[in-house]
């Protein structure tokens, strides 16, 4: 089981490159960040120096060519969610999820997106049961698991509440 998030962010690229950096440390550092411009560098010693306003972090990098750079594909079917919306129905199931259960369905939230504009969202570790829904644009057409610690990051990201999110089942 794989399973990915994808963030695009608007800014000003003066040289392309890549770097393979761990996401929770980043994501600490850039969410507290007061500024609202971010400089990236990477130094030849093989570090990211991250430069917000008067604060400086050098942060180690890992070789990009030990890891895939996953395929984000949008050709399935999509429903797109009011980001704040989507937070507030993680925030609800998630807690009953059993990460640590042998039994698959037991460890993410089940999403069952029809044709109504309503996406129910599910949770269940076999004892307790967490359900709420919420209004979509689109259908999958079926139901999606996703998994507890995808859905525990994509929670811990939005911050927004004029921000949409999109869901692709492929």
């Amino acid at each position: 089981l794989e399973s990915g998030i994808c963030v695009t962010v608007d800014g000003q690229i003066d040289s392309p490159g890549n770097a393979l950096l761990h996401g929770d440390l980043c994501h600490k550092i850039l969410r507290d960040c007061p500024s609202e411009y971010i400089t990236l560098e990477i130094t030849p010693e093989g570090k990211l120096v991250t430069t917000a306003g008067k604060s400086e972090f050098n942060l180690p990098v890992q070789a990009t060519s030990e890891y895939p750079i996953p395929e984000f594909s949008h050709d399935g079917e999509s429903i797109s969610f009011n980001s704040s919306e989507l937070k507030t129905a993680i925030d609800r199931t998630v807690f009953c999820t059993d990460e640590s259960s042998s039994r698959f369905a037991l460890g993410g939230i089940m999403v069952d997106a029809g044709s109504d504009g309503l996406a129910n969202c599910i949770g269940t570790d076999g004892r307790r049961l967490s359900s709420t829904s919420v209004v979509t644009q689109g259908s999958l057409g079926g139901t999606v698991l996703i998994p507890a610690k995808a859905a525990r990051a994509l929670s811990s990201l939005i911050q927004g509440d004029d921000d949409s999110a999109m869901l692709w089942a492929n």
